[in-house]
């Protein structure tokens, strides 16, 4: 399933497809090993303060939210093999790397992620 996150404070669709690391092994796996990840899509952590790069091919923007999905960190570009923390977050979102910056997120911003319509996946507003 997708969903949709969407800046609130701003009025703007963040990502179409993004998808929720439900099980132990894709909140380990997380994007590793893929080449690259898309414009439009990221991969959302519910009950995570930690983000790790570790066998990574490309960097990434993790946008920390707090258990009100309002932004409370912003790390841009994160390089593979690092590690980021914020002790105030609930959820991270993994972005594409420059992605936060050219949405204008900032700190403060509050979110909202939400599964998209069955419409949306069957006229083509969600691609898989």
């Amino acid at each position: 399933m997708f969903y949709k996150v969407i800046n609130r404070s701003k009025g703007k669709v963040l990502l179409n497809r993004a998808e929720i690391a439900k099980t132990f092994w894709r909140r380990l796996s997380g994007l590793m090993f893929r080449k690259r990840l898309d414009t439009d899509k990221g991969l959302i952590f519910y009950h995570t303060n930690s983000i790790h790069t570790c066998f990574m091919r490309f960097p990434l923007d993790i946008v920390f939210l707090d258990k009100n999905s309002r932004v409370v960190k912003i790390k841009r570009r994160l390089k593979p093999w690092r590690v980021t923390i914020c002790l105030k977050a609930f959820t991270a979102i993994e972005f594409p790397s420059g992605y936060s910056y050219a949405k204008g997120m900032e700190l403060g911003d509050l979110l909202k992620i939400k599964p998209c319509s069955a419409y949306e996946v069957e006229h083509g507003f969600v691609q898989y």
